[in-house]
């Protein structure tokens, strides 16, 4: 549901009277509400709307967040097993990632039965492949509470710290973080040689 802010929209219908998310943004930052009763939705709305004219209010889904990492150019490109990230709190804020005292975990493999687990990791490669997308990504999920999947978002540059879960995931393949970091320069040398010079020089290296 796109909410224009206007003379027609002081009234917002409540979604099912469940939880929902409304966000606005600020240039590159923004503001997420998670609302636990519905009546507070028009106070979160005039919030977002100091900062957009325009506010997106999404269903809230109850669920798990999982994360797959891809490793190289289509139609070659790898995809890792299933992670997911456990929350200590209501919210994945900065502080639950990256605070010390943050008791949110990574589970690498992720529980859940082996139909589930390649269904995501099949999802994921299509979706890399579908956006064109080179070298390497990760690609999230929320696996609902009825075990469907939703697609959430792909990030083309992911967090590549010793914490992150990109490198995590490849890790738990047996692929070191120095490892990683030579894969993807090669990656990346293959796909410029193909570019400039065409497929005969693809194997070179």
């Amino acid at each position: 549901l796109i909410v224009d802010i206007g003379p027609a929209s002081t009234d917002i219908a409540v979604l099912d009277g469940g939880a929902i998310r409304v966000s606005g943004g600020l240039g590159i930052g923004g503001n997420t509400f998670t609302l636990d009763i519905a009546k507070k939705l028009n106070v979160a709305l005039e919030n977002a709307h100091r900062h957009d004219k325009v506010a997106l209010v999404e269903r809230g889904i109850s669920g798990r967040e999982v994360e797959v990492a891809i490793l190289g150019n289509t139609p070659d490109h790898r995809m890792s097993d299933v992670g997911e990230i456990r929350v200590s709190g209501d919210f994945y804020s900065y502080e639950s990632k990256y605070s010390s005292s943050s008791t949110s975990e990574v589970i690498i493999p992720a529980e859940m039965s082996e139909q589930t687990r390649e269904k995501i990791r099949n999802d994921a490669g299509k979706v890399y492949s579908l956006l064109g997308c080179s070298g390497l990504a990760r690609v999230d999920f929320f696996l609902a509470d009825d075990n469907t999947i939703y697609f959430n978002e792909i990030n083309t540059l992911p967090g590549f710290t010793n914490i992150s879960m990109y490198p995590k995931l490849w890790r738990s393949e047996g692929i070191s973080y120095s490892e990683l970091i030579e894969k993807l320069i090669n990656t990346a040398i293959q796909d410029t040689i193909k570019m400039i010079a065409g497929d005969w020089l693809k194997d070179v290296f």
